[in-house]
């Protein structure tokens, strides 16, 4: 499936919005959480690997986009979808399969393996949303990169 234009200017944007610091705390690209790996470009290491045969982390949980990035070491070419909830309510489906250089240069497959999703519109109503990703077909939850809020709450 084709990259949508939105996903290339979303990627680029948060590119742009980290590399200007705009954030409190930036975090590493694809790094595994450990406070040595949250220099920026920090890259993944086999330390990212999760039960299930999953590599990955939920990054961004924010009133603008969620994102991370999620692979399959026995699929190293093939993106996986991915179901963001909020709680146990499906907010949005998603394909894992932009590029990002830091995936690549760790070895993870084509380094196509990045989601960023806009945030739903129905979580921008000023209530606490618990959101989490799945790799769709599976109990696997993705990790929160640490730093990443375990849920948010977005004015409308």
């Amino acid at each position: 499936m084709p990259v949508m234009w939105w996903q290339a200017a979303m990627t680029w944007i948060l590119v742009l919005t980290l590399g200007a610091g705009a954030c409190s705390k930036q975090s590493p690209p694809a790094g595994d959480g450990n406070s040595d790996r949250s220099q920026p470009g920090a890259t993944p290491t086999t330390q990212s690997e999760l039960p299930g045969g999953y590599e990955g982390f939920l990054e961004m949980v924010s009133c603008d986009s969620l994102s991370g990035w999620v692979w399959a070491p026995s699929q190293p070419g093939t993106p996986l979808t991915i179901d963001l909830y909020d709680g146990d309510r499906l907010l949005a489906t998603t394909s894992a399969e932009l590029f990002r250089q830091d995936l690549l240069d760790a070895r993870k497959g084509n380094g196509r393996h990045q989601f960023i999703q806009a945030t739903p519109s129905e979580v921008k109503n000023g209530q606490p949303h618990s959101i989490r990703a799945i790799v769709k077909g599976t109990s696997f939850t993705l990790p929160r990169l640490e730093g990443a809020p375990s849920s948010i709450t977005c004015e409308p």
